[in-house]
């Protein structure tokens, strides 16, 4: 081989080793962008997210503080009315009056638990647990093994979002009775187990359900918790939930 056909080779060989380097720096660039926007796109879902949950704070607290003092005050005023000739009518005026009392406390509790931020995930959950099994139509089992003293905030939401979701899921659509949860911690992890006996439902239909279902709620939950899931379900077998939360997510702001 002459010197002039090696040095066209070392040419070649030089330009396509140049070729090379400068993709290898492309795709590692493209990459960088990508996860860059992946984290802003992620940071603005948590940021929308913690807007919602306050918003639903402050619409829990209009709720408590306005409309429900507001009924107070006429069902008092109904009480000094009695001894007319409409008792009867004022006796439905106040019962009705009771009802709608207790619908706002209800829709208050659920946008926001108070106790969540008083006391934490552990009481705030069996809560729930015992505020379901006292309707007498459900039977929860629940273990929980969690230290939730250091967790975030937003994060202890998330997590308490995504089980009352999974139990509103269980129990109104798929007209479950027994429910079995597990949420267990280690040095690394919070594993999220639980399985209903309802009537279930097939992949194929989680497409048209899971508006209904809330189950996108649920993915976003996971989505900023950093977790996985695994969900499997049949018709007529119920339906079951594998979650895996990262715990130094739970410990840090953003899943950071």
């Amino acid at each position: 081989m002459d010197t002039q056909t090696t040095g066209i080779y070392l040419t070649l060989i030089t330009s396509l080793a140049v070729l090379t380097l400068l993709l290898v720096m492309f795709i590692r660039s493209f990459y960088r962008h990508q996860q860059h926007r992946l984290e802003e796109y992620k940071q603005q879902v948590c940021r929308e997210v913690a807007l919602i949950d306050k918003e639903r704070e402050r619409i829990a607290t209009d709720l408590h503080d306005e409309l429900g003092s507001g009924l107070a005050a006429v069902s008092l005023l109904l009480q000094q009315a009695k001894g007319y000739e409409s008792d009867s009518i004022l006796l439905k005026a106040g019962t009705q009056l009771g009802k709608q009392q207790k619908k706002i406390k209800e829709i208050s509790y659920s946008l926001v638990p108070r106790i969540l931020e008083s006391h934490g995930l552990v009481v705030a959950l069996t809560d729930l647990f015992e505020e379901i099994k006292s309707a007498g139509k459900v039977h929860i089992l629940a273990t929980l093994v969690i230290h939730d003293a250091h967790y975030q905030p937003a994060k202890s939401i998330h997590l308490y979002r995504i089980i009352r979701e999974i139990l509103t899921n269980a129990i109104k659509h798929a007209g479950a009775t027994d429910i079995y949860i597990n949420c267990i911690q280690d040095e690394k992890k919070i594993t999220l187990t639980t399985r209903d006996n309802g009537s279930g439902f097939t992949i194929l239909q989680l497409e048209d359900i899971s508006p209904g279902l809330g189950l996108q709620n649920i993915h976003t939950r996971i989505e900023l918790l950093g977790a996985t899931l695994a969900l499997n379900s049949g018709i007529g077998s119920g339906t079951s939930y594998l979650i895996k939360i990262p715990l130094l997510s739970m410990l840090t702001p953003h899943g950071k």
